[in-house]
């Protein structure tokens, strides 16, 4: 290598540079003064450099490319094709959503364990976190602010306005969301929320549908008993459908999850009831069993007594009657259920969940002030006697529902099937 050199070494940017008309120009880094390939690539583009400034002088006499950088100037030189490929980014919302997914599955158990939740609130996290996927797919999670919230919730209300969604799918898309962010700032995924997560939720988003529930209140019950008598003019499984939905306040997962040693029918001293985990909750619950309810599920039950055989299968005798593929839910009675509904009820929206909306309400306005409506829901205590103190009984729901077998005009008399625990201690 020559002593003089064209060039002029940086030491502290380890670069090689030249003032051109009063700038200094880089042209590239180097090992060290002496890497010749480092010194010999640096010229190349101060060549490269000068022949680019004096073609420009010659078209405009001025001096705009002593203001270009090297970088700028090979792609001048050399021009690329820009590639349409998303760079890849660990912090991608979608590629943080999975994560979170990962985490939501890692929580499934069967066993009543604390933090533990169920496969069916996976599937449900799914569904209403995915509109807020889509929306952010191209964004990485740092970059979520307050206006990108504020976006997705005008997204939200104009699918709410113009497509039909319902409020309380609105309002759980959103809810979705605030979990999702409160969980990745929980695990350093983000430095800070986005101080809207609240104002954002509550501004101009609708409230879950009002409560909705089949009324009991006159003489004969008329509306429940309405529903009844339609399910069991048309099927008797529908019958003892709807009056699963009642008598023990299950949705159709709970249906179809419901296992023949749960259902203790035969035991001395005791009444019929269902004894198991909810399937959403996990949370323990028992249900005395009314009349009819025992008829139908002797008459129905396809699995052998006291096994961990399923209750109710398909046609098939294998298949469940819930069926889960790709995060949605086939369940085909479902709309038998909605004929039968709006053959009694038309232009109305009221559905099978909203029975046991009625069986809950009905246990609070008989017990007001008992809970008795939370085991009927099999929810989990909130306060901290409930949870750590004292032992939950489920005396007063054994005599809510044996009521709420007559009010609703299952029985012309009221068959006792609770103890009372005055005479129990004599």
């Amino acid at each position: 290598m020559p002593r003089s050199f064209r060039l002029t070494w940086d030491k502290s940017l380890r670069q090689w540079v030249k003032v051109i008309r009063g700038r200094k120009v880089y042209f590239g880094t180097a090992a060290a003064k002496g890497d010749q390939e480092g010194y010999q690539r640096a010229l190349e583009r101060y060549e490269r450099f000068l022949k680019q400034l004096a073609a420009e002088d010659e078209r405009a006499g001025g001096q705009g490319s002593a203001a270009l950088t090297p970088r700028q100037l090979d792609a001048t030189v050399n021009p690329t094709p820009t590639s349409s490929r998303r760079k890849y980014s660990p912090r991608l919302v979608p590629l943080v959503a999975r994560q979170f997914f990962n985490y939501q599955e890692s929580r499934v158990s069967d066993q009543r364990v604390n933090g533990s939740i169920s496969s069916a609130r996976v599937v449900s996290l799914r569904y209403f976190l995915q509109p807020f996927i889509n929306h952010c797919s191209s964004l990485s999670i740092s970059k979520i602010t307050a206006d990108t919230l504020n976006s997705y919730r005008n997204l939200l209300l104009h699918a709410h306005q113009s497509e039909g969604v319902s409020g309380h799918t609105t309002y759980q898309k959103f809810a979705a969301v605030k979990a999702f962010l409160k969980w990745c700032w929980e695990n350093e995924k983000i430095h800070q929320l986005p101080r809207n997560t609240r104002s954002a939720m509550s501004f101009g988003l609708p409230r879950p549908d009002i409560l909705l529930h089949f009324d009991w209140r006159s003489s004969r019950a008329e509306e429940v008993q309405a529903l009844i008598k339609a399910c069991r003019d048309r099927d008797s499984f529908l019958e003892l459908y709807l009056l699963l939905g009642l008598n023990c306040g299950f949705l159709h997962k709970d249906i179809s999850d419901l296992r023949m040693n749960e259902v203790r029918w035969l035991r001395q001293k005791h009444p019929p009831a269902i004894e198991r985990m909810r399937s959403k909750s996990n949370i323990f619950s028992r249900h005395v069993l009314w009349d009819r309810t025992i008829e139908l599920l002797k008459h129905h039950a396809k699995g052998q007594y006291n096994s961990h055989e399923r209750c109710f299968t398909r046609a098939d005798n294998v298949t469940p009657l819930i069926v889960e593929r790709g995060g949605r839910s086939s369940i085909p009675i479902k709309h038998r259920l909605l004929a039968v509904f709006r053959s009694v009820f038309p232009n109305d929206k009221r559905s099978f969940v909203h029975l046991r909306k009625t069986g809950a309400s009905y246990c609070a306005q008989r017990f007001p002030g008992l809970r008795v409506d939370v085991l009927y829901l099999a929810h989990a205590p909130q306060d901290m006697a409930a949870r750590f103190y004292a032992k939950t009984t489920y005396g007063k729901l054994d005599e809510a529902l044996c009521y709420m077998e007559k009010d609703f005009g299952l029985t012309d008399r009221l068959v006792k099937r609770w103890e009372d625990p005055e005479v129990k201690g004599v």
